[in-house]
């Protein structure tokens, strides 16, 4: 698995099959809230307004963030550690699909829950029977950026080994991801991508 940690500038312009975003719980997030019962406005225009979300998504664009609450309403989504959400962007953004997964409460993240969610990670996108990994990391909270990244990939490369030399059946159904495009906008990139080699 190749590895490149990369900038971008509009995650709404990567064009890639998936886009892997990370979201917290936000705070006022308790299990009576997981149906969204949350009061709903109407505006002029008809939309739903949302005022209180379970989850945290404010990093991200506006697009991303429409997308993500949409689909957060039907499938009761509330950013617990691990939580899966899939969304089909139906053109709204570059890339076709978005897959959002919970860290849980922001306080509780270290670096053995980012080297869980690399495996979330890869066990979502060989589920989708992909061979790329695209993730925007920036928003992951830690004051040590080297921990995040190196956790986060450590989790990735661990989850994606196996040992098939002597496999004879089902070998071609074996799934290997070949490229890892991890984004974030740190400072210290450079020194981060001499750390990762």
């Amino acid at each position: 698995m190749d590895i490149i940690l990369s900038k971008i500038n509009k995650l709404d312009e990567i064009s890639q099959n998936t886009l892997i975003l990370f979201s917290y719980q936000s705070k006022n997030n308790n299990k009576d809230n997981t149906k969204h019962n949350n009061k709903e406005k109407k505006n002029s225009s008809e939309t739903k307004i949302v005022e209180k979300t379970p989850y945290k998504v404010n990093s991200f664009s506006k697009n991303i963030n429409e997308l993500i609450n949409d689909a957060a309403q039907f499938d009761s989504y509330n950013a617990e550690f691990g939580q899966i959400l899939k969304i089909h962007t139906n053109k709204k953004i570059n890339s076709k699909k978005l897959i959002v997964i919970g860290l849980g409460k922001e306080e509780d993240v270290d670096a053995q829950k980012l080297r869980q969610i690399g495996h979330v990670v890869v066990n979502v996108i060989k589920g989708l029977k992909e061979t790329e990994i695209f993730a925007y990391i920036e928003n992951i909270k830690l004051k040590d950026k080297n921990i995040i990244v190196k956790s986060f990939t450590e989790g990735l490369i661990l989850s994606d080994y196996s040992f098939n030399k002597y496999k004879t059946k089902d070998v071609k159904n074996i799934i290997t991801i070949t490229n890892t495009i991890i984004i974030a906008d740190y400072k210290d990139l450079a020194k981060l991508r001499k750390k990762l080699r």
